[in-house]
């Protein structure tokens, strides 16, 4: 009896086991896709609205906040360094 016991307890931290492991793939799978989306979103804008300042810095910092890379980081600065000179122009 006390074997079926241990076997049921053992078959459930299997699943409950398997289950986190399946929960941590999506959650992370889904934080990849909001990064790429706020990425192509942030490069969109830049290209085709440079003017956005306020839209695409709040893009720019939610894409940092969750964790993005600092390709992005290098593209923002050359934004950024393009709009001083462009309001130096004006």
């Amino acid at each position: 009896m006390w074997r079926v016991i241990g076997e049921i307890i053992s078959d459930l931290f299997k699943w409950l086991t398997h289950t986190r492991r399946t929960l941590d793939t999506i959650l992370e799978n889904q934080k990849n896709m909001q990064l790429d989306i706020l990425r192509m979103k942030f490069l969109q804008l830049v290209q085709h609205n440079p003017n956005e300042r306020a839209i695409i810095s709040s893009v720019f910092d939610e894409y940092k906040k969750l964790g993005g890379d600092s390709w992005v980081d290098d593209m923002y600065e050359t934004w950024l360094k393009k709009q001083k000179r462009r309001s130096k122009r004006k």
